[in-house]
Parts: C-alpha cells; structure tokens; sequence
C-alpha cells in the first residue's frame, strides 16, 4: 500500500549490526559457524522487514459515533479495530485528537472486532469528517516499525472550553435597567416565540417542546420575548493577524457570555461573520442557542475572516437595533469600520498589563480585559471551567 511505511526499530539495527560483526570476525578467523549464524541473523532481519506490513494491510478501524472533545480537556473515547482474519498487536493514535498510543492486540483466530481506548488531550479546534487513525505495528520480533494511515469511519468535533461565568455586573445592570437600545425584558404576558434552548431548572412545564426533546434526546424549552424587547448581541471580531490559539480564546469568551446570558433567562443573540455553513449569506446569528449547538457550532467557525465579512457583521448589528452589542476581539486584531454608535461593550483577549496599550474603544460605555489563558475574569471575579 502506498501509505505503508516501515523503519528499523533500534533493536533491528543492533540485530543487523551484530550480523555484520560475526561476519567480519568469520573473515578474519575463517570459522564456518560465524558465517552460517551472520546469514541467519541478517535473514531474520531481511524477513521480517515485510512480515511487520502485513497485518497493517487488512487493518480497519471506526469510532462509536461523533467524539466530542474540548480543547485542553481530557477526553476518552473507544475505537474497533478488525484484521479480517489477520492478527498482530498494534499501537493505534488519533492525530485529529492528538491522543496517546494505544496498544490494542487482535488475535487471528477471533471473529469479533477488538476495541480499544484511546485518550487524548485535543489542542486544535475544528470538526474532521471521518479522519483517519494512525497505526503502527512491530510484528513479529520488533525488528521493523511499520506505519499506516488507517480509514476510520465517525466525525470527531473538538470545540474550545465553555466556562461557567455570571454575566459581567455592568452588562447586565445595562440590559435590566434599560439603558440599551430598546426596552429591556420583561415578564407578563403578550410573549412571542423567541428560540428553543436546553431545559434549566426552574423553567415551567408547559414550555417543554416535546418534539425537540425527543430528536435531540434532551428535554427542549420554548424561550419566549415580550414584544417591543430586543436581545444582547455578541459580536465575534476574528480578524488576522491573531493565531489560532488567541482566536479559539476569543470563540471560547463569547460563548461564555452567550451561555450565561441563557442561563439568566437573557434573550441573546451570537453574531459570527463568514456565513461559514452557507458562504453568500452573511453572518451566522444564533438566537439563544442551546449548549450543544453552542458548542458545534463554535467549532465549526472559519477564523480569520474576510474583512468585507466584518463590515456584514457590524450591518447587521446596527440595522436591527439591540438592547446591548458585547464585542469580542484579542488585542492585536483591529476593530472593524462602522462600530461607532453600535458598539456597547468591548472584551478584549490581552494580557494584564497591556491594558494600558489597548487601543480607543469605538463608542464602547465600558471595556474589560480577559487573560489569554486560564479562567475568564470581569471585576476581578474568577469563574471556572465547565466539567
């Protein structure tokens, strides 16, 4: 196969050394007994060198479903493994994961497939259509490492980490006391359909959408939003020059903020540029999601953008006027044009100490500064990771 391919391991080299060695001494000495073993010994090596290839050529392996990863957490998750009818002991990975090796051993005899687990730590955001795993096998005396890309069939989704944050005092005072836009929520009746979300505890009975909760296997609410009300937008920046990493740090503040705002009973509204499902369209606005589709669809996100994407973004956000716009960028990307006026609230992804070199806030009433890594703080309070 055109993907297979095999090494000396260190014990195969030494072995052939050796072979060499007996050899120049059978030179030397004439003895019979040293050539008849170099040639056994460099015959094993030779042999064995495709032996170690075969099991790999009927080797396949698939994943139990979609996995569901987090950056920077540690996820375990099974895989099957089958030879058809060939045998070996393999040590299997995901790079799509980067999980460690696993030492999964299938015997020639069984009919049924082997299934092992792997652990990963993942470290790079993205959702991957069925990647292929790797193997490696060092049959039959661990002479020869012989690697093969492996198809595996189930999609793996690696998201960045959602905290459990409250909203920050100055945001929500904004949107309780009406200081937006438009009027701040309130209860009563004459609610219209605003969105469907997770169940929280608290949530009446009757707003239970039966058949939500029964196609996604969790119970659904209907969310619903007095007329006359508009909801926070979070506005996602992803422009360059950022890396991927600072970027998933900017996805992973927003859904935060998106996630806590539902938990309040806050109508809110996710803005990403790009139109990454539907390229043309515009941005992608997610209206009270809930945490699973929170989650797919922050992995899924393109980063960086076009600019002209950005300036669809802020559009949108001033043409359908809101109760607060929350935007979201690291420190060394620039802030879109057209944000005067539109912007209320500013997150920035930076160090401590480089608040003081953050740049004007277009318009914004209030900024915060949230490290680049650890948990996200406002006002000095500090909220942990979501298990």
């Amino acid at each position: 196969m055109a993907n297979l391919r095999t090494a000396p391991t260190s014990k195969g080299v030494a072995l052939l050394a050796f072979a060499v060695s007996l050899f120049l001494i059978g030179v030397n000495t004439g003895s019979t007994w040293l050539y008849l073993l170099a040639s056994a010994c460099s015959m094993i090596v030779v042999v064995s060198a495709p032996w170690s290839s075969l099991p790999l050529r009927r080797l396949r392996a698939r994943r139990h479903g979609i996995v569901r990863a987090t950056i920077g957490e540690l996820i375990e998750y099974p895989v099957t493994v089958s030879t058809l009818g060939s045998g070996g002991r393999f040590v299997v990975w995901d790079p799509a994961t980067d999980s460690r090796p696993a030492i999964v051993e299938v015997s020639s005899r069984s009919i049924e497939d082997v299934e092992g687990i792997l652990r990963a730590v993942p470290r790079n955001r993205g959702v991957y259509s069925s990647p292929p795993l790797v193997a490696a096998c060092y049959a039959p005396f661990g002479l020869w490492r012989t690697r093969r890309t492996v198809p595996c069939e189930g999609d793996v989704e690696v998201a960045p980490p959602i905290f459990e944050i409250a909203l920050p005092v100055g945001l929500t005072t904004h949107v309780l006391n009406g200081e937006g836009k438009r009027e701040p929520p309130k209860r009563g009746k004459g609610y219209e359909f605003f969105a469907l979300r997770e169940y929280l505890p608290g949530d009446p009975v009757r707003h239970i959408y039966w058949p939500a909760s029964a196609r996604r296997d969790e119970v659904i609410v209907r969310e619903f939003e007095e007329e006359g009300t508009t909801p926070v937008a979070v506005l996602v920046v992803t422009s360059p020059p950022a890396d991927a990493m600072t970027l998933d740090r900017v996805l992973s503040v927003a859904g935060s903020l998106v996630r806590a705002a539902v938990k309040a009973h806050i109508p809110v509204r996710l803005v990403i540029p790009g139109g990454f499902e539907d390229p043309g369209r515009g941005p992608l606005v997610l209206a009270s999601p809930s945490a699973s589709v929170l989650r797919s669809t922050l992995a899924r996100v393109q980063a960086p953008v076009a600019r002209d994407e950005l300036l669809k973004a802020v559009r949108l956000c001033r043409e359908a006027p809101m109760g607060a716009v929350v935007g979201v960028k690291s420190a060394r990307s620039a802030w879109p044009e057209g944000l005067e006026g539109v912007l209320d609230f500013a997150i920035v992804v930076a160090e401590e100490e480089a608040r003081t070199s953050v740049e004007t806030m277009p318009s914004a009433a209030r900024m915060w500064i949230v490290p680049p890594r650890g948990d996200i703080c406002f006002d000095g309070l500090s909220a942990a990771s979501a298990a």
